[in-house]
């Protein structure tokens, strides 16, 4: 009985939606995975509209979610377009917000883990706050 396919697994993991994985290599700093956006049309980045490609930018590595100590990262090429309002931008990927590097996923933050205490528990709640 065969298994799932990596790129099957990972997508799971990853839990994007309107993402494709092309592949994943281990490195030092994790495990990172190529993706893609699964739209053929590039959308601009700032209005989402269909625009017309202008050119290829170089690869850029987004942060995902650890999975354990593991930490992903995304890795694709963003293609610039030439969006009839906003002039040439960055195409519009459904695991980025506009010209940020960390994906907004679960809460936006939760991938930088909750603070510890020094003793390496969680934090007390605060109960002397007032709404």
């Amino acid at each position: 009985m065969a298994g799932p396919r990596l790129r099957e697994v990972l997508g799971r993991v990853l839990r994007i939606q309107r993402l494709s994985v092309q592949g994943a290599r281990l490195e030092a700093k994790g495990v990172v995975v190529e993706v893609r956006p699964c739209q053929r049309k590039p959308r601009c980045g700032v209005c989402g509209r269909p625009a017309p490609g202008y050119d290829a930018s170089p690869g850029r590595l987004w942060r995902h979610l650890a999975l354990g100590q593991t930490i992903f990262w995304l890795h694709y090429a963003p293609r610039r377009v030439h969006c009839r309002e906003h002039g040439v931008r960055v195409e519009r990927v459904p695991w980025a917000a506009h010209d940020s590097r960390d994906p907004p996923v679960h809460g936006g933050n939760a991938h930088f883990g909750y603070r510890r205490s020094r003793r390496g528990r969680p934090p007390r709640p605060r109960t002397d706050l007032k709404p």
